[in-house]
């Protein structure tokens, strides 16, 4: 974008409006962000895109690498891993070592390699924390869920308390409400049962292992590799979510 124009007072007001739209852009941009519009977030960044090239011009923005990571976030959320890396890519080797685009690059990698446990930790060092955008809670959500899923192939069941040590979640009403979001329910003892029977089917079960054993119904033997690929599977999961 050409601002100048070769007369210096012309050149002071078009840089002077500049600056003002450049500053309109990004305060619509966090404002979209915090209300998740993010039709209105992703315009406004792409707007802001030739003023920020125009850093010679009408000078830099102490705003500019906090919103390109608020953006980064917001394609981490979307899973728009493709967009990700290319704009990642298309930084300066400066702006991807700045703490606001580091730190989604991190959180991404720490997803990527299954460490979910790190994932969630870092609500607190993401672009413009402190404003609360609801971007990371898209991603801790996602993360969340995938920790269950790992859950429920590991474990027959485990305490609520546990999963909220897990999951990270701020108590354990609110482990209950994600619980049943996902599809599994709380059941007695405060125990969620992702497989296998619950202390509500025993009796069911114990007739219908009765039965079998009247009939002397043939006990069929596991082969050994599916066990073993079985517990390879499960300690792979196991480490994933520690």
């Amino acid at each position: 974008m050409a601002f100048l124009s070769g007369n210096a007072a012309t050149d002071a007001t078009i840089t002077t409006n500049a600056k003002i739209a450049r500053d309109v852009y990004e305060a619509a941009a966090i404002i979209a962000a915090r209300a998740a519009d993010t039709n209105q977030f992703v315009r406004n960044v792409k707007l802001l895109r030739p003023y920020y090239a125009a850093v010679n011009v009408i000078g830099e923005s102490d705003l500019r690498l906090p919103i390109t990571g608020l953006y980064l976030l917001y394609l981490l959320a979307a899973e728009d891993l493709a967009e990700f890396h290319i704009e990642l890519e298309m930084l300066s080797e400066s702006d991807a070592l700045s703490q606001d685009i580091a730190s989604v690059a991190d959180l991404e990698r720490a997803i990527a390699e299954g460490n979910y446990h790190k994932a969630l930790s870092m609500r607190g060092v993401v672009p413009l924390a402190s404003l609360n955008i609801p971007f990371f809670g898209l991603i801790e959500e996602s993360v969340r869920k995938r920790v269950l899923e790992c859950c429920a192939v590991s474990y027959s069941s485990l305490t609520l308390p546990r999963i909220t040590r897990l999951l990270a979640m701020p108590n354990d009403s609110e482990t209950a409400k994600f619980v049943a979001k996902v599809g599994y329910q709380v059941g007695p003892g405060q125990t969620v049962y992702f497989q296998g029977p619950s202390p509500d089917d025993m009796t069911a079960i114990g007739v219908a292992a009765a039965a079998a054993a009247d009939q002397k119904a043939p006990v069929h033997a596991v082969p050994a590799h599916l066990l073993i690929s079985q517990m390879i599977s499960n300690a792979t999961d196991i480490e994933r979510i520690v």
